[in-house]
C-alpha cells in the first residue's frame, strides 16, 4: 500500500507539472536555464523493477547541475556548463569473543566532474544533448585488526593491531552524448552514454605493531578507455 500511494503521488505531480505552459519551447526569447538535480536511479527502479537489485546505479554522481545559455541566432540550441559531485562511506564493524578478533572497515569515495554542455530542443517534451567531461574520482579503504592473546604464568595478555590502508585517484575526461524529457516547466528526467578515457593510480600500505605483519608499501597504475551505458536517471528541477 504505501508503494501504491507513493506511486499515485508522482503521477500526481507529474500530471500537475505537465499541465503547466512550457516556456522554454514556445518563448523563443527565451535565453536562460538553470538545473538542479539528483541521481534518482534508487528511487525510481523500486517501481520499474520492483525492488530487483540486478538494476545497476552506474553514475557515481548524486547531484548535478548545469546553467546554460542560449545561442542569440539558434533558438533552439542551449549551451552551458555542467557539474556532478558524488561521496559515499561505509563503516562496518564485528567483534568475535572466542578468538578475541576486532575489525573495523571504513570505505569512502568522492567522484567530481565539470564539464560543457550543448542542447538541443527537438520538441516541447525531448531535448537531445552532447558535451565533453573532465572527471576525477578518489577512494580510500581502512581495514584495522585488533586481536588479542593470553599466554605464560601469570598470565600476560598481547595485543597486535594491523591496518591495511588502500588508496585509490583516476582522472580523465571524454564526449558524452543524453536525452532528456521535459515533464513540465520546472521538473526533466535524463540519462546519458559517456566514453571516457581514465588514467588510474592506487597504493596499499600495511602497518602493523607486530613488525613480522608490517608491509612495504605497494603502487600500481592503469589506463582505461571506459564506456558507459544509460543505466541511471538524472531528475532535475528547473528554474
Amino acid at each position: 500500500m504505501k508503494k501504491i500511494n507513493s506511486l499515485a503521488l508522482l503521477l500526481c505531480i507529474s500530471l500537475f507539472v505537465s499541465a503547466q505552459t512550457d516556456t522554454l519551447f514556445k518563448d523563443k526569447t527565451f535565453r536562460f536555464q538553470g538545473q538542479l538535480g539528483f541521481n534518482a536511479t534508487s528511487f525510481l527502479k523500486q517501481f520499474i523493477v520492483l525492488n530487483n537489485q540486478n538494476l545497476t546505479q552506474v553514475s557515481p554522481y548524486d547531484v548535478n547541475g548545469k546553467f546554460l545559455v542560449g545561442v542569440k541566432y539558434v533558438p533552439s540550441l542551449l549551451i552551458g556548463p555542467r557539474v556532478g559531485l558524488g561521496y559515499s562511506n561505509t563503516h562496518t564493524y564485528s567483534n568475535n569473543d572466542q578468538q578475541t578478533n576486532e575489525r573495523s572497515t571504513d570505505i569512502s569515495s568522492r567522484a567530481f566532474r565539470v564539464g560543457l554542455e550543448l542542447q538541443h530542443i527537438l520538441s516541447k517534451r525531448w531535448i537531445i544533448y552532447y558535451g565533453v567531461d573532465y572527471i576525477n574520482h578518489t577512494g580510500s579503504t581502512s581495514s584495522i585488526t585488533t586481536t588479542s592473546f593470553t599466554s605464560g604464568f601469570p598470565p600476560v595478555t598481547n595485543t597486535t593491531k594491523t591496518e591495511i590502508a588502500t588508496t585509490s585517484k583516476s582522472t580523465g575526461g571524454g564526449p558524452i552524448i543524453g536525452i532528456q524529457f521535459n515533464i513540465g516547466r520546472w521538473v526533466c528526467l535524463g540519462t546519458e552514454t559517456s566514453f571516457y578515457y581514465i588514467q588510474s593510480t592506487s597504493g596499499s600500505k600495511t602497518t602493523s605493531s607486530n613488525p613480522n605483519n608490517t608491509v612495504p608499501e605497494t603502487f600500481a597504475d592503469s589506463r582505461t578507455t571506459q564506456f558507459v551505458l544509460p543505466f541511471f536517471i538524472n531528475c532535475n528541477v528547473v528554474f
